[in-house]
């Protein structure tokens, strides 16, 4: 029993995901009457907090300078879709994807400077709201030289 007085409505909540089937019924000093027809209530609660797992910027040492950025982050279950925003000195400062890929990236023959940013934060995201930003992870700069990666150096934050 949730709610035992005379009104005619009720407040509940602290219900986990799912679905809920409430009834009610009147009582009065005489006894109480049949059990209505069920309402059913679906419960969906915000997704968990992903997490982002690797964002890189790939560039040529030579001209003509080439550069392509990708980002990957963990999926979340009950996540329908994913936001992610560049992230510098505590702020969050443009948003680069929403949508329910798990990855982005920008082909270095493209020539897309697209998800490059000094860091990325990133949150998982369903039709009840969005988890909290996930920590944010720097972005590592990896140089090419003839088309193999040799050396990374992180962004620095400004």
């Amino acid at each position: 029993m949730i709610h035992n007085d005379g009104a005619t409505s009720a407040e509940v909540s602290g219900r986990g995901m799912g679905a809920w089937e409430y009834r009610v019924r009147a009582c009065n000093a005489a006894g109480c009457g049949p059990y209505s027809g069920g309402v059913g209530v679906q419960v969906l609660l915000p997704p968990a907090a992903s997490s982002t797992t690797s964002s890189v910027k790939m560039q040529t040492d030579r001209s003509p300078i080439k550069i392509a950025c990708s980002v990957r982050w963990t999926p979340v279950a009950q996540a329908d879709r994913y936001e992610l925003t560049a992230y510098s000195n505590g702020q969050l400062y443009q948003n680069q994807y929403n949508g329910p890929n798990t990855s982005v990236a920008t082909s270095i023959n493209q020539m897309s400077s697209a998800y490059c940013a000094p860091a990325h934060v990133v949150r998982a995201c369903n039709a009840a709201g969005c988890s909290p930003w996930s920590d944010p992870v720097t972005q590592r700069l990896e140089i090419i030289e003839g088309g193999v990666p040799v050396r990374g150096v992180s962004h620095e934050q400004e």
